[in-house]
């Protein structure tokens, strides 16, 4: 029953039960993991599917994850390596896993750059950085004109949404750390900002911290990013951040909440907190590793190492603040970081001072109604149009920095306009969280046995951002309709959906029909819904209510 209930093998009964209450001891951990690859190599690579659909443990996805990257390095050429798949698998691996994954998987270069900032988003997550990891990890030459490109394009259309998203005070980083404060009153919230983390990064902080066996079981409730002040360093972005304005005004308005400092602890504040409350805690890293070891061949492991710290530091504040503490961790940075090496060749602008791809100081440029000045490579920012601190700014728009007498390249500079420098993470812990029960219906009406129109209404109830994937109907037999939705719910939102229906069932057919939605949580963890389709209203010629032989004497 115990192998039952933790997924030796799945089988309804490990669907019955949440996750398994107590630690387990590691003895059955290493029983576990046989099992799993032994189902692994039957199912030929396809256990995984089925796994992350059940209640188990994040921790264990990511073992079967890691165990189902290592069967398919095995036989890369199988027909089951599919996009999907890859998906899967980098959805709960990170570091040399995610190297791993994009090496033996090509990924499609991405399509230009959206015009909506939410399908900017969506773009980012879904084709931009897959592709520009692959390329990061692999030093694939033949990507990186791509890359170039993309790079630029994002900038020009960067260039023009940012001043108007100053005037909707939406989606930048400062207005969302703002919201914390006025909407935040459900709990003690705990804003954790690192310093300097691209998404790669981001990626890995989450898988660590997930995997933390801690006393309270952290969920994450939102995975998302949002866009960063301009210019993206520290001494424009942080101060927006915490304050929760743009730059131009950093300095006239009050910090959004307690600020504590790396070296201490959160925690004597959090313990006198009362829901509403709002603690800022700044941590200087992995920036300050960027920089102090930037010139180490190992630098990677010295992020990695400095990520892991700071994952078992959070889980500790999380372990250490009471359960009838309503706990919100939200974890971001102030600006991301440019995924590969920099030439510093770039002259500095006269009257100007420069950090990385980025400099500041006084111009004499007369600029237009946009705001910004294209000479070459690099662009000058109107103080005015772009909120800057207190001077106009110039950014690099290619893969250089500015000039530096120490050292002539830089691993992983900021402070220009690459996507990864400025689409920041944005994610949210909270603690004992259940999955979201959905409230799903299937309505419309049509005539038996021809198409019609249906719709899907979601309600999500919980806090959790959900993704609908796919909605499978079944009529029974071969009546079986699969229907991919990729839909985003939103906690304490709700969304529908109109689509055609290629066979409507007869009532018979409907009384034995049924649904199943597959929804993703923002860690990758997939889970089942049933909803009803009682509100599939069915026209027919004939319906026969009764039994055939009712009123014969037989």
């Amino acid at each position: 029953m115990l192998e039952m209930w933790l997924g030796a093998q799945i089988t309804p009964f490990i669907h019955r039960f949440e996750p398994f209450p107590l630690s387990i001891p590691d003895k059955w951990i290493v029983s576990l993991d046989k099992s799993w690859r032994t189902e692994i190599v039957k199912s030929e690579g396809t256990f995984l599917n089925d796994f992350i659909k059940t209640p188990l443990e994040w921790r264990f996805k990511y073992m079967v994850a890691v165990a189902t990257l290592e069967y398919f390095e095995k036989h890369p050429d199988s027909i089951n390596l599919t996009s999907q798949m890859v998906d899967q698998i980098a959805r709960f691996v990170s570091g040399d896993y995610s190297i791993r994954l994009r090496r033996i998987k090509p990924v499609q270069a991405p399509s230009q750059v959206p015009e909506e900032p939410e399908s900017v988003i969506k773009w980012f997550i879904d084709e931009y950085l897959p592709f520009r990891e692959r390329q990061y990890v692999t030093n694939a030459a033949s990507d990186y004109p791509k890359i170039l490109e993309i790079g630029r394009q994002f900038a020009l259309w960067y260039l023009d949404f940012y001043p108007k998203a100053l005037m909707s005070k939406r989606h930048l980083s400062f207005f969302k750390a703002k919201q914390l404060r006025d909407h935040g009153t459900n709990h003690v919230n705990l804003l954790v900002i690192l310093d300097g983390m691209h998404a790669i990064d981001a990626k890995y902080l989450m898988d660590t911290l997930l995997r933390i066996n801690g006393e309270h079981r952290l969920t994450l409730t939102q995975n998302n990013f949002c866009f960063a002040p301009l210019p993206t360093v520290t001494d424009f972005a942080k101060g927006a951040l915490i304050h929760g304005v743009q730059p131009t005004f950093m300095q006239e308005f009050e910090l959004l909440g307690v600020d504590v400092s790396e070296m201490q602890s959160p925690v004597p504040k959090m313990l006198e907190a009362k829901p509403g409350d709002l603690l800022i805690w700044r941590i200087q890293d992995p920036d300050r590793t960027y920089h102090t070891k930037n010139r180490s061949p190992l630098l990677k492991k010295e992020i990695e190492g400095q990520l892991a710290t700071i994952a078992h530091k959070i889980v500790e504040v999380a372990n250490s603040v009471p359960i009838t503490c309503p706990l919100k961790i939200i974890v971001t940075t102030d600006h991301g970081r440019f995924l590969g090496e920099s030439k510093r060749k770039i002259i500095i602008p006269e009257d100007m001072q420069a950090h990385g791809r980025a400099a500041w100081g006084k111009t004499d440029i007369v600029f237009d109604k946009c705001g910004y000045l294209i000479e070459n490579d690099i662009v000058f920012l109107s103080k005015e149009r772009f909120g800057l601190q207190s001077d106009d700014a110039a950014v690099i728009l290619s893969d250089c920095a500015f000039r530096n007498d120490v050292y002539e390249q830089e691993i992983c500079p900021h402070g220009g306009l690459f996507p990864e420098e400025v689409m920041i993470p944005w994610m949210v812990f909270e603690r004992n969280i259940k999955k979201p029960d959905l409230d799903i219906k299937i309505t419309g009406e049509g005539q038996a046995y021809h198409s019609g129109k249906a719709t899907i209404t979601i309600v999500n109830p919980s806090n959790i951002d959900v993704q609908i994937l796919r909605l499978e109907l079944d009529f029974g037999g071969d009546k079986r309709y699969p229907y991919n939705l990729s839909l985003d719910v939103a906690g304490l939102d709700h969304c529908k959906l109109d689509f055609e229906l290629s066979y409507w069932p007869s009532s018979e057919q409907k009384k034995l029909g049924k649904a199943r939605v597959v929804a993703r949580m923002p860690n990758g963890e997939e889970f089942i819904l049933e909803p009803s389709i009682d509100g599939m209203e069915v026209k027919e010629l004939y319906t026969r209510d009764k039994s055939l032989l009712e009123g014969l004497d037989l």
